[in-house]
C-alpha cells in the first residue's frame, strides 16, 4: 500500500479538484489566541496539496493545503473558505510548492510500531527499506513569575521530530549512525561502506541521511 500510495503522488492520474472536498468531511477552525513564539505548522506557507483518504482511494489533488502539527490537522482553503482534514481522515498527502520541494506524508496508523504515535511520517527515503519523520509540537507554559519579576511571559511552541526506518510495514525508531546504517543495510554492506567513504555525508543532516537511504533503495 505504501508504494502505491508514493507512486500514486509520483503519478496522479486524473484525480479529483478541490471542487469535490466543498463538502462532507471537513470541520470549521478555531484561531488561535494570546502571545505565542515558535510555529505549529510543518510549513507557514500554502502549498499545492493531494490527498487520499481513509474512506476511499481517489486522489484529491490540486488544493491549497497546509500540515498543522500541534492540531494534528491539515488546512485546506477553498475560493470560500478555510477547512481542516482531521488526521484520522487523512491516509496520505503530498504537499508541492514548486516542482522541486515536494513532501509525502502517510498517516502513522498505516505502520506497526510499539511506539505511541500519531499524525503523520515525513517520508524522506521510500523503498523497501522506509526513512521516516514523525514531529510534534508542545507547549512550554510562561515561567514569568510577577512576585519575581523573572521569567518569559511568552508561551512558547516547541517542535521536535523523531526519524524512524520502515520495512514490509514495521516502523521503529532510527538513530543515525554509521554503525545503525551498516547494520540495517547489511545485504548490501560493501556498496554502502563505499558510498559512505566516497561521500562523507552529514547523518545529522536529513537530506543527506535520507541520500543515503535513496542509494541503498536503488540498488539491485
Amino acid at each position: 500500500m505504501l508504494v502505491n500510495t508514493w507512486d500514486r503522488f509520483n503519478y496522479p492520474g486524473q484525480g479529483i479538484t478541490a471542487a469535490s472536498l466543498q463538502n462532507g468531511f471537513v470541520y470549521g477552525i478555531n484561531p488561535s489566541a494570546g502571545e505565542v513564539t515558535g510555529i505549529s505548522y510543518y510549513d507557514t506557507a500554502w502549498a499545492v496539496g493531494s490527498f487520499i483518504m481513509f474512506k476511499d482511494t481517489t486522489l484529491y489533488k490540486g488544493i491549497p493545503a497546509r500540515y498543522d502539527i500541534q492540531r494534528n490537522v491539515v488546512e485546506i482553503k477553498f475560493k470560500v473558505g478555510m477547512r481542516v482534514l482531521e488526521s484520522v481522515q487523512v491516509n496520505s498527502f503530498a504537499l508541492q510548492k514548486n516542482e522541486l520541494a515536494r513532501v509525502v506524508f502517510v498517516n502513522v496508523q498505516n505502520f506497526s510500531t510499539e511506539d505511541k504515535l500519531k499524525g503523520f511520517f515525513e517520508m524522506l527515503s521510500s523503498g523497501k527499506l522506509n526513512l521516516m519523520a514523525n514531529a510534534k509540537v508542545w507547549v512550554k507554559q510562561p515561567t514569568y513569575n510577577p512576585a519575581l519579576d523573572v521569567g518569559s511571559k511568552d508561551t512558547e511552541l516547541i517542535r521536535e521530530e523523531k526519524l524512524y526506518t520502515a520495512r514490509d510495514g514495521k516502523a521503529q525508531r532510527f538513530s543515525a549512525s554509521k554503525k545503525n546504517i551498516l547494520e540495517l543495510m547489511a545485504d548490501k554492506k560493501p556498496e554502502i561502506e563505499a558510498y559512505l567513504k566516497e561521500n562523507q555525508p552529514d547523518l545529522k543532516n536529513k537530506t543527506q541521511l535520507a541520500k543515503v537511504f535513496d542509494y541503498y533503495n536503488g540498488l539491485q
